[in-house]
């Protein structure tokens, strides 16, 4: 963690990773000076895992189905609704976002594992 945020965000977050979802500075003001120069340069590991995960600029050919958490203390829930909306900009119709309201990274496992299996089966028909 002491790689990513600064003390003692890195520490908090170790300890209690739900605990995130409290601090009240921007990612930016609690990342390492180390990990934003990472991010910044394109030939660093760290920016080509980003780059490979990324899912902008990319339009599915097939159903998406894409379900969060507004919660999510992982992974901000604006990520989502900005990827759906670059997708749809791509021309993608078959595209959603379902918004689970309160769902946190976890334990919204079943309730994503239930809409997603009720969602196949829809389409089968």
């Amino acid at each position: 963690m002491s790689y990513y945020f600064k003390e003692p965000y890195a520490s908090q977050i170790r300890s209690n990773p739900k605990s995130a979802q409290y601090i009240e500075k921007s990612f930016h003001e609690i990342c390492t000076d180390e990990f934003k120069a990472a991010l910044s340069d394109p030939t660093s590991e760290v920016a080509k895992v980003v780059a490979d995960n990324d899912l902008s600029g990319w339009k599915p050919t097939s159903p998406l189905y894409l379900l969060h958490g507004d919660q999510d203390e992982y992974i901000a829930y604006l990520n989502t609704t900005e990827i759906l909306q670059s997708m749809q900009a791509l021309g993608s119709t078959q595209s959603v976002l379902t918004r689970i309201p309160n769902g946190y990274h976890i334990p919204t496992e079943i309730t994503y594992f239930k809409r997603t299996s009720e969602w196949f089966s829809k389409l089968r028909k």
